[in-house]
């Protein structure tokens, strides 16, 4: 979900590279990867995040990259559970969207061991 959300996001904008966008997130991992280089570097090396472990998520990993290369994005970490208002909002709507009827499946998931 984490990276999940901010694809469903950014797809949702139809004119590319009009808008500067800041995205806050409490995924250390998912701001890192984007702020540290680690998306580009893990894509120009075949999703290779070091010359034996493979990136997960790529299949979502590709579909950021792609929508990083036509908008103007911007990732900021904000502590979890801390009292922020949007981000305690955000996370009561995540537990209450994952526990509902009718969960969209994940087409681009590999189980581990299946790949």
């Amino acid at each position: 979900m984490e990276l999940l959300a901010p694809i469903e996001a950014l797809s949702l904008i139809k004119k590319a590279g009009n808008y500067d966008i800041t995205i806050y997130s409490d995924s250390r991992l998912l701001v890192d990867t984007v702020n540290k280089g680690w998306l580009k570097r893990w894509e120009n090396n075949n999703w290779m995040r070091n010359k034996k472990e493979k990136a997960k998520n790529i299949d979502l990993l590709e579909r950021l990259s792609d929508l990083l290369k036509i908008h103007n994005v911007k990732f900021v970490w904000v502590k979890a559970h801390a009292g922020n208002e949007l981000n305690e909002r955000c996370d009561f709507l995540c537990k209450q969207a994952a526990t509902g009827n009718n969960l969209a499946e994940d087409i681009g998931y590999e189980r581990a061991g299946e790949e």
